[in-house]
């Protein structure tokens, strides 16, 4: 009798320390993006990310625009600031925490804007075109 009270002592003692390491990865906060600023932008510019829960340490916030990876440049626990990567595609913003390993990405959408550069050799093509069309 002695002997099963201290298997089920044993047993209720693994499942309270089990239970008690699951209740401490659930406290664990998750991170929510409000807001970012600008909604459009070109691959090279600087973009605020705003929220709440971010890693204060800006290289445990790991930041996707669709499956391009940008930099982050600073971090608080309201606001990133990251650049925007090439590549970046048109849809949400991810944000992956590193220490925690739990993720969250925007309700918007980002609009990536990849515009020909505007040089003297666009302008004449442009000028030869509408003066070929306008005959």
């Amino acid at each position: 009798m002695r002997q099963i009270n201290l298997k089920f002592k044993r047993a209720i003692f693994l499942f309270m320390v089990a239970f008690a390491s699951i209740c401490n990865y659930a406290h664990a906060q998750v991170a929510t993006i409000t807001s970012f600023n600008p909604l459009a932008a070109r691959p090279g510019d600087g973009l605020t990310i705003i929220g709440t829960n971010f890693n204060t340490t800006a290289a445990n916030n790991i930041v996707y625009f669709g499956t391009v990876r940008a930099s982050v440049a600073a971090a608080t626990a309201t606001s990133l600031v990251v650049s925007v990567p090439d590549g970046a595609i048109y849809g949400p913003i991810t944000i992956q925490n590193s220490s925690t390993g739990l993720s969250t990405r925007s309700r918007a959408s980002f609009i990536p804007i990849y515009s020909p550069a505007k040089n003297a050799d666009n302008k004449q093509r442009f000028l030869f075109k509408s003066r070929y069309y306008n005959r």
